[in-house]
């Protein structure tokens, strides 16, 4: 998987390339922890390039999640293709996760949360 980073305001986006699984997951939380280490606090993931979300990538994402709420942040999730969205669903994850249509999208509800 690859992960490209860049800042929109105050919101740190990582998009996401490839497959979350167990050969990625601890890129991808070492990435994550090591931006909110350094201060941010709105991340979200641009997912339009991501594949594949194995169980591994679930338990990676609520990970952040709880990271990030630790140090009173938000995380959203964008641009999901139609299998990792029902891969969400089916495991009952999609309720727990800010999950919007784009990453814009997801970019423009954090900025606008204090």
């Amino acid at each position: 998987m690859e992960i490209a980073e860049r800042r929109e305001g105050d919101v740190t986006v990582l998009a996401l390339t490839g497959r979350l699984d167990g050969g990625s997951d601890k890129e991808l939380l070492t990435r994550a922890g090591g931006i909110i280490d350094a201060g941010a606090r709105k991340v979200v993931l641009d997912c339009a390039g991501l594949e594949y979300v194995s169980s591994s990538g679930l338990r990676t994402l609520l990970l952040i999640l709880r990271r990030l709420k630790a140090v009173n942040g938000s995380f959203a999730i964008g641009a999901l293709c139609e299998q990792v969205r029902q891969v969400l669903e089916m495991t009952g994850f999609a309720p727990h996760l800010a999950i919007h249509c784009s990453a814009e999208d997801a970019v423009r509800e954090l900025a606008g949360n204090g």
